[in-house]
């Protein structure tokens, strides 16, 4: 059976007290036990639903579906308090509970790795995440690269350049010099293991490595990454000197401060369709955005509604010692 119970808890660290809801679930002939150990170490716990005769691969799609509510410090079944949760199990016996997708990027996270490489060498930068998208809503559990080769080659895809340069990184053989080689390679699986652009910076400016060796690891990275254009048009001392800060790195390079485009990029980075975000948390992110790209605006939570169709909904927290309805931001659909 699925269940779902709420709970106050009070986390030491933060201070913080927050209504949570719980989903679960039990064998049905065993959920005795398990709230009586609910109780034992939690008796002020409420229970709200069960839904008997479901499976824990029901459960899982459950959670995954409000899997931006999920409150990260205490295991992984706990939310956020929300009506939407609420709402959902109200109306659960309405609802195909089998037709709600699996989570299935943890199974397939180092085929997605593999396939964005390839993704990278053949398409836009600004599809590629929709295309990748596309994929796994198409293809599930046995997305594979060779699945994606097919597909793109017959989505008319060109794969020229994405064979040019596997073939050099299945081989090795990027220079005649066989010590160097081995060291081109090993930083570029590094390079491409890194999530933050400014440790890419750092590996490519900071490295002990020959220069040589730096440069054809610069020249094997998509046209694509801004890191490789603006390595080769500044160098290695240059965006040192400049902190490997984007605005630094626009005005060296004689990038007007303000640009209404850089500014929509930045906020779609930073925002995506499908996320439950705190308004303050909203404000604050804009604040960010804003003074990176030079905008002389007051930022202001509403401002997100220029660019993303949203939902305006709230969920109950306790803010300095006080129970409060807390609003949030739902991001439904770009504009």
């Amino acid at each position: 059976m699925i269940y779902l119970i709420e709970t106050t808890y009070y986390n030491k660290e933060t201070k913080e007290i927050l209504d949570l809801l719980k989903i679960g679930y039990t064998e049905d002939n065993k959920k005795d036990f398990r709230y009586s150990h609910y109780r034992l170490h939690n008796p002020g716990f409420q229970l709200l639903y069960e839904i008997p005769g479901y499976n824990e691969d029901i459960e899982r799609r459950i959670q995954y579906k409000f899997r931006n509510l999920k409150y990260n410090e205490y295991g992984h079944e706990w939310f956020y308090y929300s009506e939407e949760i609420i709402d959902f199990f109200k109306e659960i016996d309405k609802i195909d509970l089998y037709s709600l997708p699996k989570n299935i990027g943890k199974k397939l996270k180092g085929v997605i790795k593999d396939i964005k490489i390839i993704l990278e060498y053949v398409l836009r930068s600004d599809e590629l995440e929709e295309y990748l998208n596309k994929l796994i809503l198409q293809y599930g559990d046995n997305l594979n690269k060779e699945v994606v080769l097919n597909y793109l080659k017959n989505d008319g895809r060109d794969l020229s350049k994405y064979y040019e340069i596997i073939s050099l990184r299945e081989s090795g053989k990027f220079t005649d010099n066989e010590e160097l080689n081995i060291k081109i390679k090993k930083i570029l699986e590094e390079y491409e293991s890194l999530t933050d652009v400014r440790d890419k910076y750092k590996l490519l400016c900071e490295s002990s490595y020959p220069k040589e060796v730096i440069e054809t690891v610069v020249n094997q990275l998509h046209d694509s990454d801004p890191v490789k254009g603006n390595y080769s048009s500044l160098g290695p001392q240059k965006l040192k000197a400049l902190g490997y800060k984007k605005i630094n790195i626009q005005k060296a390079l004689g990038i007007v401060t303000f640009d209404a485009t850089i500014l929509v990029n930045e906020i779609e980075n930073n925002f995506h369709v499908g996320d439950k975000i705190f308004l303050s948390d909203v404000k604050t992110r804009l604040s960010n955005i804003y003074n990176l790209v030079g905008y002389d605006k007051t930022p202001k939570a509403k401002d997100l509604e220029n660019y993303f169709e949203v939902k305006e909904s709230g969920m109950r927290a306790v803010v300095n010692g006080e129970k409060k309805i807390v609003r949030y931001y739902e991001i439904l659909s770009k504009k």
